[in-house]
């Protein structure tokens, strides 16, 4: 607490104790201070987000967890306390650093879910399945500010939050010639073959004709499908994949000679 803060306090004891004074005190958060946070946060529902089921729903599930980042580092992670919904309130705590600068009041934190994504975001090693993918790759962040410290309850006041996707979802129905084509693999390539274009991939187990991917956004790129490692290929040009968008897409393959 500041020399200013410390006399804000003696001066609403003088006059009759805390209780007459407001507790939203303009302070640092202190390096190695523990700070309650708790966020109204909804999960994107713009018409064309079907993220993560077939009927256009993305809600909270029981367990999930958000990372509180600030300055580059994470500060924290979150829980949902209600689930089923796309609104629920977020809350955990968050902890002073001594690296530059500490949280205030005004400053933005970044929220990340399913975990801090940064630089390291990647689609590969999926599953083909949306469970997989909301346990693992439903990355999605949200900014909010700092409105209020709470500096005698250590309780910290942001505005709401609103999520936003970080990829699109493609349902993919393998196919070759007419007969549905079950995979054990599939690679999304961004504008040829090479291992240094894969952008997404998936291990099926079991087996299946219908795949679902957690791919990041592309706009008029050509796009190559392997399936099987390599035995059957797929290709199309231009492809635009927009964040927080669903794609069912029917896929004929080709045997590879």
């Amino acid at each position: 607490m500041t020399r200013n803060n410390y006399l804000f306090a003696a001066l609403c004891l003088l006059a009759g104790g805390l209780a007459s004074c407001s507790s939203d005190i303009d302070d640092e958060l202190p390096a190695n201070d523990t700070w309650t946070l708790n966020v109204m946060a909804t999960k994107s529902d713009t018409p064309a987000t079907r993220a993560l089921s077939e009927d256009g729903t993305a809600t909270w599930a029981s367990g999930e967890k958000v990372d509180v980042m600030y300055n580059s580092e994470t500060r924290g992670t979150l829980t949902p306390q209600a689930y089923g919904d796309k609104l629920a309130t977020l809350s955990g705590t968050i902890t002073g650093t001594d690296y530059y600068v500490n949280v205030d009041e005004s400053s933005t934190l970044t929220l990340w879910f399913p975990k801090y994504a940064g630089a390291t975001i990647s689609y590969l090693g999926q599953e083909g399945t949306l469970d997989n993918i909301a346990a693992n790759f439903d990355y999605a962040y949200a900014s909010v500010t700092v409105t209020s410290m709470d500096a005698l309850n250590h309780v910290l006041t942001t505005t709401n939050a609103t999520f936003v996707n970080a990829q699109a979802i493609v349902k993919f129905t393998l196919s070759y010639n007419s007969s549905p084509l079950s995979v054990s693999t599939l690679d999304v390539y961004k504008g040829s073959i090479s291992d240094a274009n894969k952008i997404a991939s998936a291990t099926l187990t079991p087996a299946n004709s219908e795949v679902w991917l957690a791919i990041p956004p592309v706009s008029g790129q050509t796009i190559i499908l392997r399936a099987n490692d390599g035995t059957y290929e797929y290709s199309k040009t231009p492809v635009t994949f927009v964040a927080g968008h669903f794609y069912p897409i029917n896929v004929k393959m080709t045997l590879v000679p």
